[in-house]
C-alpha cells in the first residue's frame, strides 16, 4: 500500500500534476457528492416531503452549477461536466418523478396503509 508513495517521494513533484483550477473543480464535484451521501444517510430521519425538497435543491444546484462551469468558464474539464450533466439530470428527474408518484397514487387512505 505504500509503494504508490515510495514512488511519488523517489520521483519527486515533476511527475505529479500540478496544484490549479482542475483541483478546485474536483473538489467542488466530490463535494456534491459528499452532500449527497448525506442526504442518503439521513433519509430514515426526515418525512417524506423533506427528503423530496432536499434532493430536488442539490440536484438542481449540481445542474445549476454543472451549466455555468460548461457555459461560461473555459477549462480542461468541460467535457467532465458534459458526462455529469448526461448522468445526474436524467437521475433527478427520474427522482422527482417517483416522489410524485408515490404521493399522489398512494394516498394514505390506499389499502396498503390500513392495518389489519
Amino acid at each position: 500500500m505504500g509503494i504508490p508513495l515510495l514512488i511519488a517521494s523517489v520521483l519527486g513533484a515533476k511527475f505529479l500534476p500540478k496544484a490549479g483550477d482542475w483541483m478546485h473543480q474536483i473538489k467542488v464535484i466530490f463535494a456534491f457528492l459528499m452532500l449527497g451521501l448525506s442526504l442518503y444517510f439521513i433519509r430514515p430521519l426526515l418525512p417524506d416531503w423533506g427528503m423530496q425538497a432536499l434532493s430536488c435543491v442539490l440536484g438542481l444546484a449540481f445542474i445549476i452549477y454543472a451549466l455555468y462551469q460548461f457555459f461560461w468558464k473555459k477549462g480542461q474539464l468541460q467535457w467532465l461536466y458534459v458526462l455529469l450533466l448526461l448522468l445526474v439530470t436524467p437521475f433527478v428527474v427520474y427522482n422527482q418523478y417517483q416522489h410524485i408518484q408515490n404521493r399522489v397514487f398512494l394516498p394514505h387512505h390506499s389499502p396498503i396503509y390500513q392495518k389489519h
